[in-house]
């Protein structure tokens, strides 16, 4: 009976399990909620074992669905992957790239792979996406993104993702240029702790580092802060009042002019982690990926 499964049928099944309930599916596909059940039944009943657990307000793929699924997302991209051959063969290269950033250090390296990329490839839109890491991993995972420009550690591997490294970059905590510890020498981490912070925020290269170094040397987080991790507010603020914060040293120089920033004689330890590219290498790569990748590898 799998033979009779057809391509709406998949789609549907993606749908739901990116969904949190039926009668969201029904409002995406401008369907009721009646129609997306009729047809999730009809689904079922061809592969002979339900695909997902139903419960109020709830679903749930069961071992069968996640096996679909998995296929599903392997079929829609492949037939990306054809759509965007097809277009290359009659209109030259076309299509679109959506690319997760969570790492500003490799801001400028990202620049100019696209840079280096649309020069030669144009008719490629570039779509870059922010947010939560964990869910920039989950839609590498899931193909909805092509690439993740981020911090590569031990998750990436257990997700059995594919990724390059970039940059291994070191951190310097840098301070208001008019702050009171901006000229001085021999300091050590308690020295800073009283003065307030720009921290990064949760989940960040720098913020684990902060926090690590911190719990080394037995201290407590600052306690007077402003949580960013944005380089674009915290050079304003700079500006504006004495803060400190905990910046890879290629944004800082970037970011931080001597009327800005100093650097302070502070000893950080160097991070453990690399940032680098991720992307799924278990799904098919789309032709303007894989052209994207070589201008990355080449930049």
């Amino acid at each position: 009976m799998i033979q009779r499964l057809k391509l709406r049928h998949l789609r549907l099944v993606l749908a739901i399990h990116d969904a949190s309930s039926l009668a969201q599916v029904a409002q995406s596909l401008h369907i009721s909620p009646a129609a997306v059940s009729k047809a999730l039944n009809e689904v079922e009943a061809l592969l002979g074992e339900p695909l997902f657990e139903r419960g109020r307000g709830w679903i749930a793929p069961t071992p069968l669905g996640e096996t679909v699924i998995a296929s599903a997302r392997a079929i829609k991209a492949e037939l990306a992957v054809l759509e965007q051959r097809v277009d290359a063969l009659t209109h030259g290269h076309k299509g679109e790239l959506r690319i997760g950033v969570k790492a500003v250090s490799l801001n400028p390296f990202l620049a100019r792979v696209i840079a280096s990329f649309s020069s030669q490839y144009p008719m490629v839109r570039v779509e870059l996406v922010e947010g939560e890491s964990a869910d920039l991993l989950a839609q590498v995972a899931e193909g909805k993104l092509s690439f993740l420009f981020a911090r590569l550690n031990a998750v990436i591997t257990q997700m059995g993702l594919s990724c390059m490294e970039v940059l291994h970059d070191d951190a310097v905590v840098m301070a208001s240029a008019s702050h009171p510890l901006a000229a001085k020498a021999d300091l050590a981490w308690p020295d800073v702790l009283q003065y307030p912070w720009c921290l990064p925020v949760p989940g960040t290269l720098m913020r684990d580092l902060l926090e690590k170094t911190l719990m080394d040397e037995g201290l407590s987080m600052p306690e007077k802060f402003v949580e960013t991790s944005d380089v674009n507010l915290i050079v304003p603020l700079f500006r504006l009042s004495p803060y400190l914060t905990l910046l890879p040293r290629r944004v800082a120089e970037r970011f931080m002019d001597a009327s800005t920033g100093r650097a302070l004689a502070l000893a950080v330890p160097a991070p453990e982690d690399a940032v680098g590219i991720i992307w799924n290498g278990q799904l098919p790569m789309l032709p303007a990926a894989g052209f994207f990748l070589e201008h990355a590898r080449a930049c």
